[in-house]
């Protein structure tokens, strides 16, 4: 349904699942309960304004938009778990330790490199 209405093409759908948060009724196509409200639709459907269904489709689920909202999540998370000293606990792993056990080798730890003489 986001796909279609991010060509501009108004979308008729039955109200359940996932289309009552994706089409605006009336502007970007037609929510029905039956078949007929949807044959209803049908005729109706020419009075949309395809640049509508792609504006609001842009607006609602654009690159910009996700794009803005992954990094406010990911600053959220950040905080949180900062706040909490969380972060300060988490350590990546210490070179030193890995050059000791010499993991830093291509195939370290696999049976091929230890038996090999």
């Amino acid at each position: 349904m986001a796909e279609s209405l991010a060509t501009g093409t108004p979308v008729v759908a039955y109200r359940r699942g996932a289309a009552p948060e994706i089409v605006t009724h009336g502007l970007t196509g037609f929510l029905c309960d039956d078949q007929r409200d949807a044959v209803a639709a049908l005729c109706e459907i020419q009075r949309l304004d395809r640049r509508d269904c792609r504006q609001d489709a842009e607006r609602r689920f654009g690159v910009d938009r996700m794009v803005r909202e992954y990094v406010a999540l990911y600053e959220e998370i950040i905080h949180t778990y900062s706040s909490r000293g969380f972060l300060h606990r988490v350590r990546a792993p210490r070179r030193d330790r890995d050059l000791m056990n010499g993991l830093d080798r291509p195939g370290a730890g696999s049976d091929s490199a230890e038996t090999a003489s």
